[in-house]
């Protein structure tokens, strides 16, 4: 295993010269990390049931000020991985030290209901754009996500325990990773009233004119609670603190076309993004998401295409376990509709990893490679998808 990353990993870098750190952080999400002893007295992650440590990953082409969940990278413990990290968070394959260090990540204490936000670099890098999640729960059940092992129940479980299985590969399940997420949402005007008392989001006349950019990464709004009215109420009550920059919605539940002409007419700039996520399997792997064939998904795109124009159409898709040439198939066949934002697969339970459509660890690396690949062939340029596990994590 490690001649075979070794030798892809040099042709990688042998290629994309400029890169040579994109390459590690691919490849970690697929090999995990050998840590040192210091390591593994950090609590493990909390959503999920991996024996796993969340991390905040730093190279030479990240600021060191991006002391957020910029930076936040999840990797799980692997006593067979070629990746080690030393005491002192330097990450190694072999006998050489990669660009890569990772530190603790301290999870934030929000003192308001449960909802996550965080700032990050925008697309001209600039340190403005506000990542907001007004709910920490997800309705929609994707068997690939980190929230697979029942995330509303509690430790003592009959599930849970069936699940409890000894560890395999120097991944073992941890009981303290188990946590209850609330069911709330908190509402648009307490999310806002949150936000301008916290000083490190507002500017120095307490207003948000000064971001570029908000996301809503929802997951899932529950049923009893629409998408769009929350939307739209949000883009005004941001507009009234000041807010000039553009909305970025990425989910599944605006799909029709009067939805988004309603969401289309609101006070800001909307970037439309459709959770795909896969091109198979869709059924079986996303039982709420799966509902939409790729026909059906196809067509909601053309009409966001119609409303918002394909600069500001996109999609979310992870890869690793459709087989490439699939994947070829609809990027080709999307192109002109909406613009693809991948992700490399990241397994958070024992149970993930047979989800890949690749057994051996080195053909899944090499199949991110070839897709990303065939993205700046099919593109003529990278397209970052605005987190670590993007198959172009470090281009702007």
């Amino acid at each position: 295993m490690l001649d075979q990353l070794l030798r892809i990993r040099s042709q990688f870098v042998a290629e994309n010269v400029n890169l040579p750190d994109a390459f590690d952080r691919l490849a970690l999400f697929i090999y995990g990390i050998s840590p040192d002893d210091y390591w593994l007295h950090l609590p493990p992650r909390k959503d999920g049931v991996i024996k796993g440590v969340d991390c905040f990953l730093t190279s030479s082409e990240t600021p060191a000020h991006f002391d957020d969940d910029a930076r936040r990278i999840a990797l799980f413990y692997s006593t067979t991985s070629p990746y080690k990290v030393d005491v002192n968070g330097h990450v190694w394959v072999a006998n050489y030290r990669t660009g890569l260090s990772l530190s603790p990540f301290i999870y934030k204490q929000y003192i308001g209901p449960a909802y996550s936000h965080y700032l990050r670099s925008d697309r001209a890098n600039r340190y403005t754009r506000l990542v907001v999640n007004p709910f920490r729960n997800c309705y929609a059940r994707c068997k690939w996500c980190a929230r697979t092992y029942q995330n509303h129940i509690g430790p003592t479980s009959s599930k849970l325990q069936a699940d409890n299985t000894p560890p395999r590969g120097g991944v073992a399940i941890d009981m303290n990773a188990i946590r209850l997420l609330p069911q709330e949402v908190i509402s648009p005007k307490e999310l806002v009233s949150y936000l301008l008392d916290d000083p490190s989001v507002v500017n120095k006349n307490h207003d948000l004119r000064h971001l570029t950019e908000v996301a809503i990464l929802s997951g899932d709004f529950p049923n009893n609670l629409s998408a769009i009215s929350y939307l739209v109420e949000l883009s005004e009550l941001l507009k009234s603190s000041k807010f000039e920059g553009s909305i970025y919605y990425a989910g599944h539940q605006i799909e029709d076309e009067s939805d988004m002409i309603l969401l289309s007419q609101s006070s800001s700039h909307i970037d439309f993004v459709y959770t795909v996520e896969h091109f198979s399997r869709r059924e079986e792997l996303m039982p709420v998401k799966g509902k939409r064939s790729m026909g059906e998904v196809e067509e909601i795109l053309r009409t966001a295409n119609r409303i918002f124009g394909i600069q500001n159409v996109y999609y979310y898709y992870i890869a690793g376990i459709d087989p490439i040439q699939t994947v070829k198939e609809q990027f080709i066949r999307l192109r002109d509709i909406a613009i693809p934002q991948v992700f490399a697969f990241t397994p958070y339970n024992l149970d993930h990893t047979n989800l890949y459509y690749h057994s051996e660890l080195h053909e899944r690396l090499q199949q991110l490679l070839d897709i990303r690949a065939f993205m700046l062939d099919l593109y003529n340029r990278a397209i970052p998808g605005g987190s670590n596990r993007s198959l172009f994590p470090l281009e702007s």
